[in-house]
């Protein structure tokens, strides 16, 4: 049987009409979703202060056991490369004083598993004041690292050609874990191991270990810590390892 001329005509037009505005709502859909697609993320910066009652170091105080405060810049670029930088100051009985500028570069990549890998350099270098008993005016290290975070878990590893004293080259891992125990309070660890590669006569030669666990808890934007650490005796490095201490730490901490 043959349809009547222009029936099929009709029931195209028809159909186009009615689903015009159907088709006119998807096209706007794809745009916009594409639109966003296209878009490039937005680089994110930070800031933010803190004070704690020691300030500490791989279980070791480095403001000889006086309470510091710091100031923290960050910047993430959505190429994943990302820049930090920290200034600390000591308040101890001569007033305050600046302890130690931080300075931290690097670059991370999330993997389709939900790994994110990071490699980067950080260098840091301490005044005076970071240890009465140390002899020295400044002191400083650099650090190569690479490592990767998985949820609430991160391992990594640091490779110093000097660190805190000329020709002495080390190489630190730590692994670190946070476990969220009821809302905005959780519980921290960590754990390290720092192997001397080549020290000068009298400083440390076999592994030194420490460790942390602590809590924080969250009052809106404002962050409380607490923690206890320690490490293990240390021979020598600069003249300012030779106690071993365990302590506690509380501080804060707010984004500005």
């Amino acid at each position: 049987m043959i349809a009547p001329a222009g029936a099929s005509t009709q029931r195209e037009s028809g159909r186009g009409a009615s689903g015009r505005p159907l088709l006119a709502v998807a096209k706007a859909l794809a745009a916009a979703i594409c639109a966003c697609a296209a878009a490039p993320a937005a680089a994110e910066e930070g800031v933010a202060i803190s004070a704690f009652t020691d300030g500490r170091f791989r279980g070791f105080s480095i403001s000889d056991h006086h309470p510091v405060a710091s100031i923290d810049l960050s910047y993430d670029d959505p190429s994943g490369a990302y820049l930090a930088a920290s200034g600390t100051a000591v308040v101890n009985r001569g007033g305050v004083h600046p302890l130690a500028p931080k300075l931290n570069a690097g670059y991370a990549r999330r993997l389709t598993s939900g790994v994110t890998l990071d490699a980067g350099i950080v260098h840091s270098r301490y005044s005076r004041y970071w240890n009465d008993d140390a002899g020295h005016s400044y002191t400083s290290y650099t650090e190569l690292y690479a490592g990767g975070n998985w949820r609430d878990l991160s391992a990594r590893f640091y490779v110093s050609p000097h660190y805190f004293e000329t020709r002495s080259s080390t190489l630190y891992g730590e692994l670190e874990g946070r476990l969220n125990l009821v809302t905005k309070l959780s519980l921290n660890g960590h754990v390290g191991a720092l192997v001397p590669l080549d020290a000068r006569n009298g400083s440390q030669t076999n592994p030194v270990f420490d460790w942390k666990v602590g809590l924080s808890r969250q009052f809106g934007r404002l962050s409380a810590q607490a923690s206890w650490s320690g490490r293990g005796r240390l021979r020598r490095y600069s003249g300012t390892y030779a106690r071993s201490t365990n302590g506690i730490v509380l501080g804060l901490s707010c984004p500005l």
